[in-house]
């Protein structure tokens, strides 16, 4: 049913209005966050490590070793790529109370074996071994070399789209060393400038674009003891390594998927001898959507999710390769929390009882499940080492976050556990007080109908002063990507710069076009080959209902979206056009041509396979129809989606004597923050809109 509820009675009135600086300088809206059962550091260990720094140690870049003879501390963090950073790394020995450095420079992944005898790291492409009580480092590989060779990290396509940087794993009996080998010796190179007050400097990095060659990609094992390095699994351009994972059995599980990434198999190594065999294998029909969830038990058994059923389901292969469905949900599971593999069970969260709510269920190894979250909205879970606590975050859109924290029992009537409530453990107390000061209007939920008697997830939010008897003008804030999530029932949904701009008169409404997740796999992979066709057309849809609202100026609809909601930006302003008068384009995709191959081909293939799908798609294809106004925003360092893409938009927009307006961020990467940039960014769309809309 398509139904806007509108509640007058009850608006704020007469209250503070948000203001940009205190958004984005003063961050006074900022809410509290947990760190879930904290491992405080000694205050011993405390006062000698900020003695020897000269300032105060941060516990979240502290890691102790298996006995805790050991503390790996990091200082001077410095950030490369999304999820990359290096840093100078320093070991405290508690029995000495002395501090030594791992590396006189700056390293990547300092990371402890299971023994905690020896630590792992990556210095300029290569690997190494360090033996912190011999005071002694092995050298893995000596072939690293910047856009060339890496050992032990990610190149940057896999970093950003596999979701991992650190690419080494130690195995369970500390004895061994898996690690990637990256040859991107053929795979493209991008430069853009760095900016400085003479000639400038180039960075250069390899990415490979849609149908281009990407890394030679090689798994080799250095044993400790003999000190002897095994070529593994390789992959070239006809697939990805998206995954290594060990076995407690000291097994080496390698995940393969082809280039179109609808083809999983997953080989298991005995890295001692020459036998292998394939472990488990999958294949989807569009692609298949890897996630984090594969959980390697003992006695060869793995437990897993798949999207096979139509949803995302919980399956476990047993050790004589039986697979067993242990959920036949049919709503979306959203990922495994955590295995209890002594209990014998398995902890998940799913898209319940809605696509908007996130709920906490256990299964066991018969099937038998149940819900054990209780309060509606956003749950998240965080468990205590031993499993023998929870701690269950919840919010609403409308609510900031609480935290409470239970002692997991058995309940014995169905084998499963029960929560037994201890504590509150957050409250936001600080900020609800903040935000009670504060003329802010309440979201409201509702759905849109689309063809085939189909509906898609809205929010709404109103202006805080609403007079039911005036027109406002409309900003839709979509982002729209594959399997992404906007309109959901969680505190942080609406940002605070959304309820700035509905202070200054602006009916603000998020939709989740066809394409987007929490509704099963048919929903999310529609999309497939024709990435941007259905999601716009929902968008166009959603405009096109809100223009008939009473209070709605039909003539003053506009769009807003960062990254792939850029692309939707572009899109809505030609494609479309008439019913969106006004867009603003942050970092947007222009063109899937220029991005990169393990997210571009996943959902479209290559250019070469699927021409049409590409040309059809893009803004570019429809600026003939553009009669509204355009502003496009970028960050010149954009390592993930180019200034490339905004300036060939522009170039074809001045051809065309099309105008528009442009702003670029010098040296902003992908997020363009740091520094004043926010407030400026925020300043820059907030003075835009007032006068274009």
């Amino acid at each position: 049913m398509y139904l806007f509820f509108i509640k007058i009675e009850g608006m704020p009135q007469q209250r503070a209005k948000l203001t940009l600086e205190d958004i984005f300088l003063h961050k006074k809206f900022e809410a509290e966050t947990l760190v879930p059962f904290p491992e405080t550091l000694p205050e011993s260990a405390k006062e000698i490590i900020e003695k020897f720094l000269g300032h105060a140690i941060d516990a979240n870049h502290c890691y102790w070793n298996t006995d805790k003879t050991c503390l790996l501390f990091k200082n001077h963090i410095e950030p490369i790529y999304r999820r990359s950073t290096k840093e100078h790394v320093f070991i405290l020995q508690t029995v000495t109370a002395t501090i030594r450095s791992v590396h006189s420079e700056k390293v990547m992944h300092a990371t402890f074996s299971p023994d905690g005898k020896k630590i792992a790291y990556v210095l300029d492409n290569n690997l190494f071994v360090f033996f912190w009580e011999e005071k002694n480092t092995v050298q893995v590989t000596d072939d690293g070399q910047w856009n060339n060779i890496i050992n032990g990290n990610c190149d940057w396509v896999y970093e950003e789209e596999f979701g991992f940087s650190q690419a080494f794993q130690w195995s369970p009996n500390s004895e061994m060393l898996a690690f990637y080998r990256f040859d991107e010796s053929r795979v493209k190179e991008y430069s853009f400038p760095i900016y400085d007050d003479a000639y400038n400097q180039t960075y250069t990095y390899k990415y490979p674009k849609a149908g281009e060659q990407n890394s030679e990609v090689e798994i080799r094992c250095f044993h400790i003891e003999k000190q002897q390095t095994t070529r593994f699994s390789t992959v070239s351009n006809g697939g990805y390594i998206p995954k290594i994972a060990w076995s407690p059995e000291n097994k080496l599980n390698i995940f393969h998927l082809n280039r179109h990434q609808n083809e999983l198999n997953i080989w298991q190594h005995d890295p001692l001898s020459p036998l292998r065999e394939i472990f488990y294998s999958e294949k989807n029909e569009r692609y298949i959507d890897l996630t984090g969830d594969w959980h390697f038990l003992s006695e060869n058994q793995l437990i897993f999710t798949s999207e096979k059923s139509g949803f995302r389901n919980i399956y476990w292969q047993k050790t004589d390769k039986t697979e067993i469905a242990l959920t036949k949900n049919v709503f979306e599971l959203r990922q495994i929390v955590t295995v209890d593999p002594k209990n014998g069970w398995i902890y998940f969260t799913a898209a319940f009882p809605n696509p908007m709510e996130n709920q906490l269920f256990v299964v066991d190894f018969n099937g038998k499940q149940k819900q054990l979250s209780e309060k509606s909205g956003w749950n998240e879970a965080h468990f205590h080492q031993i499993l023998d606590k929870i701690v269950i975050e919840n919010s609403n859109i409308r609510t900031p976050t609480t935290a409470e924290q239970f002692q997991i029992i058995l309940d014995n009537g169905a084998q499963l556990p029960q929560l037994q409530y201890e504590k509150t453990v957050l409250d936001n107390t600080e900020l609800n007080k903040k935000l009670s000061q504060y003329a802010l209007s309440q979201p409201i939920f509702t759905q849109i109908p689309t063809t085939e008697n189909k509906y898609i997830n809205a929010w709404m939010l109103l202006p805080a002063d609403f007079d039911e008897n005036r027109q406002y003008p409309v900003l839709c804030c979509n982002y729209g990507g594959p399997g992404s999530q906007m309109v959901l029932d969680k505190y942080g949904t609406i940002a605070t710069w959304q309820h700035f701009f509905s202070q200054q008169g602006f009916i603000l409404v998020c939709a989740d076009n066809t394409g987007t997740g929490g509704r099963g796999q048919d929903f999310k992979k529609k999309t497939y080959l024709q990435l941007g066709k259905l999601e716009i057309e929902d968008q166009i849809l959603t405009a096109q209902h809100i223009a008939q609202l009473p209070y709605v100026d039909a003539d003053r609809i506009g769009h807003f979206g960062w990254s792939f909601g850029g692309f939707m930006s572009c899109l809505a302003v030609t494609k479309g056009a008439p019913i969106f008068q006004y867009a603003i384009a942050v970092a947007p995709v222009t063109s899937w041509k220029y991005y990169d191959t393990i997210y571009t081909e996943r959902y479209m293939r290559t250019p070469d396979e699927n021409p049409e799908g590409y040309a059809q798609n893009a803004p570019f294809a429809y600026l003939d129809n553009m009669k509204g106004k355009l502003l496009l925003i970028h960050g010149s360092a954009d390592d993930n989606v180019h200034l490339q893409h905004s300036m060939q938009l522009s170039k074809q927009l001045i051809e065309q004597k099309i105008p528009f307006e442009m702003a670029v961020y010098s040296d902003k990467n992908h997020r363009i923050n740091g520094g004043n940039t926010p407030f400026h960014l925020w300043e820059k769309i907030s003075e835009w809109l007032l006068k274009n809309s």
